[in-house]
């Protein structure tokens, strides 16, 4: 359902990337309650302190400790990475793609990862792997709002190809029209934020909030 307050945006998803970057205001860094260790050649996030209690420490690396004895997982590198452990973390999801390279999931992980560490590249690769993979909503908004946020000098071309590849594949789908009106609204086509919208109710009817954002954009470009 669509709530101004609850959907896919792209400006959350987007900010939700800078901030596991890094690059967020300070009080965001605060927030994540960094103790980051570097390496001074790469520059690259290797270990972050999450701020856990004792005892969520001892039970992750408890975890952790059972599953490393077995094939590599996707669940040990989550543990790793709740850990704090990026670098070990990154060695587990290179392990399980190595084994099987047509994980989406373990692509789309890895690259929320790579983020955190710094390493932007490496994570395009990634999200776009995981979309390759599965063309699901979430991969799409996903791959949009990384190029939104760190390739916006080069991404508009990119963004329209991946927006009008994503409508076309989930024409069926209400919430993608929403966050494409959502990504037009942002950059200021209000014209084509409200055709998005107008198209996102109709697959979508009754819904008073996604009415009403579209009221608003009519009142605001003196449509009836």
């Amino acid at each position: 359902m669509y709530s101004r307050g609850l959907p896919i945006r792209l400006m959350t998803i987007a900010a939700a990337l800078l901030v596991l970057a890094g690059t967020a205001f300070s009080s965001h860094r605060a927030f994540l309650k960094r103790a980051e260790i570097s390496d001074p050649f790469s520059g690259l996030i290797l270990h972050v302190n999450r701020g856990l209690s004792p005892v969520a420490q001892a039970e992750l690396e408890a975890r952790a400790a059972s599953l490393r004895d077995l094939v590599p997982s996707l669940e040990l590198a989550r543990t790793l990475s709740e850990l704090g452990d990026l670098l070990a973390a990154r060695e587990i999801y290179d392990s399980v793609l190595f084994a099987d390279d047509s994980s989406a999931v373990a692509h789309d992980e890895l690259a929320d990862l790579l983020i955190e560490m710094g390493d932007v590249d490496s994570a395009e690769d990634h999200y776009f792997r995981a979309l390759e993979l599965d063309y699901k909503l979430e991969r799409y908004t996903k791959a949009i709002s990384f190029l939104h946020a760190f390739k916006q000098d080069e991404s508009a071309q990119r963004i329209e190809s991946l927006l009008a590849e994503a409508l076309a594949k989930l024409e069926e789908d209400g919430q993608i029209y929403i966050f494409a009106g959502d990504y037009y609204k942002d950059r200021g086509d209000l014209g084509l934020a409200l055709n998005s919208y107008e198209t996102g109710r109709d697959l979508l009817p009754y819904n008073a909030d996604l009415e009403s954002e579209i009221e608003d954009l009519k009142k605001i470009i003196g449509v009836r």
